[in-house]
């Protein structure tokens, strides 16, 4: 059975309003994270006197694995009280993880997965790798093993790099160029700047664009200013490159007008 935690948190959480009847609405706001924390400690009566942080203590690394399972199923995530016992445990059931990420494709249990191994700080970069450089991954799960390596980690970005140079599926290309540029990595700019001015598409211009500035490369502003300048460009580019420009510490005096863009005459009829 699984027990909803987040409402024995709001039945405590009521029951410490209704004794503390002096209690202004914004304090209770102030109030919520020390209150969640006394309610981790605290023994509960719907758990037999168990505090609902050590109600998981006593399970193994493959119960606790279970008991995760069971919550996907129910369509819930991995409550706190759980995910501390995990934590008390990570190095054991780190391994069932991984064990549990390669061999369980249930998307939304490689994604509660990919949750955990970051929460508990298992190493698993080189693992998050391989899913987000795998074509055949599942996109989300792609994406969410991808967003693990964001850290500004010049060891992740270097490795990502050099998938990256190899690479030739365009999902796997955005998303490597993606963990690069995020990390800072040195060495990149003239691989993500190839990619920026070889592109034909406007969207992935932009994308492209945005992750020079990321990259944080100063080479990159006179690359930008000159694109910035051509008149076949989208609202969306335009928005895209001047944002790098000024994130790499350069700057654009005049702002252009795009009659007839679609994005353009939306944000405009917005600010009218």
């Amino acid at each position: 059975m699984t027990i909803d935690f987040d409402s024995l948190f709001k039945l405590y959480v009521k029951d410490y309003i209704k004794s503390n009847p002096n209690l202004k609405p914004d304090d209770a706001d102030i109030l919520a994270e020390e209150l969640y924390d006394a309610w981790l400690r605290s023994p509960s009566s719907e758990l037999g006197g168990v505090a609902p942080e050590k109600y998981f203590a006593g399970l193994d690394a493959q119960e606790l694995i279970d008991r995760v399972i069971e919550y996907i199923r129910a369509g819930m995530h991995t409550p706190d009280p759980l995910s501390i016992a995990i934590t008390d445990k990570k190095d054991e059931v780190g391994r069932l993880l991984l064990e549990e990420l390669f061999n369980n494709r249930a998307k939304e249990v490689q994604l509660e997965v990919i949750e955990l191994l970051k929460e508990i700080q298992y190493q698993t970069e080189d693992i998050f790798l391989k899913l987000a450089a795998d074509e055949n991954t599942e996109d989300e799960v792609a994406d969410s093993a991808a967003e693990a390596l964001m850290q500004n980690d010049q060891n992740i970005g270097r490795k990502a790099l050099e998938l990256l140079n190899s690479a030739v599926c365009p999902k796997v290309i955005d998303r490597l160029c993606d963990i690069v540029c995020e990390n800072e990595t040195q060495g990149a700019f003239e691989q993500v700047s190839q990619l920026f001015e070889k592109n034909k598409d406007k969207r992935k211009r932009a994308f492209y664009a945005s992750c020079l500035g990321k990259l944080g490369d100063q080479r990159a502003i006179s690359l930008l200013e000159e694109a910035i300048k051509r008149t076949d460009l989208t609202y969306f580019e335009y928005v895209a490159i001047r944002d790098a420009i000024e994130q790499l510490g350069g700057q654009i005096d005049i702002d252009r007008e795009f009659p007839g863009d679609t994005d353009y005459e939306l944000l405009k009829g917005l600010d009218e």
